[in-house]
Formats: C-alpha cells, structure tokens, sequence
C-alpha cells in the first residue's frame, strides 16, 4: 500500500517518495513485477489536497513480433484530488479522494496502479526490433499470404446482390 502521511504538513506542501513491491498492490496489472516507485509533491489548497508526480514501475512484456518476453520501465504522471469531509449522495467524481478530518495518511495504491496500468504500450515491440517489420523477423509470412481470404470474399456471388442497391 501506498500511503501518504499527512498531519505536519505545512502551507507550502511536502515533497514524498514512497515505494512499494508490486506484488502488494492489488488492482496493479500482472506485467509490473519488482518494485513500483512514486515521487511527487502534496500541496493543500482549503479544504483539499491536490497530490502530483510521477510513478515508474517495471514491467515484463511480450513482443507483438517475435513472442519474446522482454522488460520495459513503465513511467506514469499522476494529479490526484483528496477532499476532507465526507462523499455526498450528488458527488460523482471518479478521480477524487474524500478522507475524513481526522485521518492522517491518503492511500493512493489504486489511483498510482490505475496511472501505471494505462501507461502499458498498447503495441508491444520489443527494443531490438524496433523499426523492423514483420516480414522482416519471419521471411515466410507475406502480406499476400495474409490477405488471400479477403480477395475470396470480394468476389462471392452472394453480395452481388447488394451490389446494386441504390442510396440517396
């Protein structure tokens, strides 16, 4: 878990640095694995704190291209709003944090693995094989050899049909 102590913070905010394994962090994807790491900045403002930084965890993924497992360094930016008082019935703000008065640490673990989860490339190359090609890594497999099932489609009797429909 993730927590940040709040109770002698000053008026011009407080630096933190926490860390954590990712094992314990429940709702964190199963990629990351080792350590997750958070720097940021808690400044209050009234009645709420308003949390800021980056978090950066390592996480094993599989090559799109060659099925490889390689390791990537995950890097997140993270703006958390924490209000004091209670959540009414009208609120629905899904980014905002309510404590109560008298808590002393804000637990940001799901909000630091909801940033990193979404920070996961979603095409997933590996750094040797950046800027290749899939015909480059597997000669035999072609973009025609890919492709032959659609030209059959197109010349299927069966749409001919529809082929002549009209639309305004």
């Amino acid at each position: 878990m993730l927590k940040v102590y709040i109770r002698s913070l000053g008026s011009e905010g407080l630096e933190f640095s926490l860390s954590e394994d990712a094992n314990k962090m429940p709702r964190l994807f199963s990629e990351f694995y080792d350590k997750v790491c958070v720097t940021g900045k808690i400044v209050t403002h009234q009645d709420r704190y308003i949390l800021s930084g980056n978090a950066t965890g390592t996480a094993r993924l599989e090559c799109d291209l060659s099925l490889e497992e390689y390791e990537q360094e995950i890097r997140a930016s993270f703006e958390i709003d924490v209000i004091i008082g209670e959540k009414s019935k009208n609120d629905e703000e899904p980014d905002v944090i309510y404590i109560l008065e008298d808590e002393t640490e804000i637990d940001i673990s799901d909000s630091i693995s909801e940033a990193l989860s979404l920070a996961l490339p979603m095409k997933r190359i590996s750094p040797k094989y950046v800027g290749k090609e899939l015909e480059d890594l597997h000669p035999g497999m072609t973009s025609k050899k890919i492709n032959i099932g659609k030209e059959d489609k197109a010349h299927d009797d069966r749409w001919a049909v529809l082929k002549k429909i009209k639309l305004n």
